[in-house]
């Protein structure tokens, strides 16, 4: 009867987890602060769109990216904060917020490549048009976003001098991640193994089963057997964003305060910051990291890191 009533009580909390992730990302305040330039295509995608803030400058700007958080199936562009907005554009770094396709449409690893690094690209190929310094750019987002930004200050560089597509032949890297509530890596087959021992086994297990069907919808696949199997390794490779850390990546800065969330969030537990952080450390590279006992007077931003990474 007691583990009947401890499972019944890990699922509904699992459950309750799962709404926060599929809304996880929204702004306290939506952006409403009038943007220069407004649902600008830059994919075929209807939903591959951003809106851009030019800051006043004589001489090109830096450039900092905001993408949205909600699971990859909720949310949009209007979640961009105008406070956040404001302070980049009153120290001189001109701000895009992005939209991208849902994994309905696209898969997981086609949504981060061929949209969310394309708009990398679209700014320096439309860098002259925009006033945009191509040498200073950084993304940051929450939950989804956080991971995203994640992956382009980690992963090589995807550039395809040969593409008959001119943006494709422009670079993904970027000067700095920020990266709010992060998951460590899309290979979700590795979440058990990073969150032990902190998470119960039994909950990790409740875990799995309720959101397997997720995980397979996001990579478009089948079955379980599909996920594991050889053929899916290197779409799991190349959204293993933790494997891919190195001296030479963008330096990260990442917030997970887990005071604000509920028991049970495998989603945004503060392990998955944790884990970043000690590889960074082991690689050599500038990982900055806030959690509940970082003392108030070590604490910072991501939108004051951000801005001292490009405006050097």
């Amino acid at each position: 009867m007691h583990i009947m009533s401890t499972l019944k009580k890990t699922t509904a909390c699992i459950f309750a987890v799962i709404a926060v992730f599929i809304l996880s990302g929204a702004a306290a305040n939506a952006a409403s602060l009038k943007p220069t330039n407004e649902n600008v295509s830059y994919a075929a995608h209807e939903r591959a769109v951003f809106d851009f803030w030019k800051a006043k400058s004589d001489k090109p700007t830096p450039l900092v990216i905001y993408i949205h958080g909600g699971g990859f199936q909720h949310g949009d562009k209007g979640l961009a904060d105008d406070a956040e907005i404001q302070k980049f554009l009153a120290n001189g770094v001109s701000y895009a917020s992005i939209s991208y396709p849902y994994y309905e449409d696209v898969a997981l690893q086609g949504i981060i490549r061929d949209y969310i690094a394309r708009v990398v690209q679209f700014f320096r190929y439309n860098s002259a048009e925009y006033n945009i310094d191509k040498a200073r750019i950084a993304t940051y987002g929450e939950s989804a976003g956080a991971a995203s930004s994640l992956w382009l200050a980690v992963h090589d560089d995807i550039v395809d001098p040969g593409s008959e597509d001119p943006i494709r032949r422009e670079s993904t890297r970027i000067t700095a991640a920020g990266a709010v509530r992060t998951q460590a890596t899309y290979d979700f087959t590795k979440w058990a193994q990073l969150l032990a021992p902190e998470v119960p086994a039994k909950t990790m297990k409740a875990w799995q089963m309720i959101m397997m069907r997720t995980v397979l919808d996001m990579y478009h696949l089948k079955n379980e057997k599909q996920l594991y199997s050889k053929d899916s390794e290197p779409v799991r490779n190349d959204l293993d964003m933790i494997s891919m850390i190195d001296k030479n990546d963008s330096p990260v800065f990442m917030e997970t305060l887990e005071g604000k969330y509920k028991d049970g969030d495998l989603l945004h537990h503060a392990k998955h910051a944790k884990a970043v952080k000690e590889k960074c450390d082991s690689a050599g590279l500038e990982c900055v990291l806030v959690v509940d006992a970082t003392p108030a007077d070590q604490r910072i931003s991501v939108v004051d890191y951000l801005i001292g990474k490009l405006k050097k």
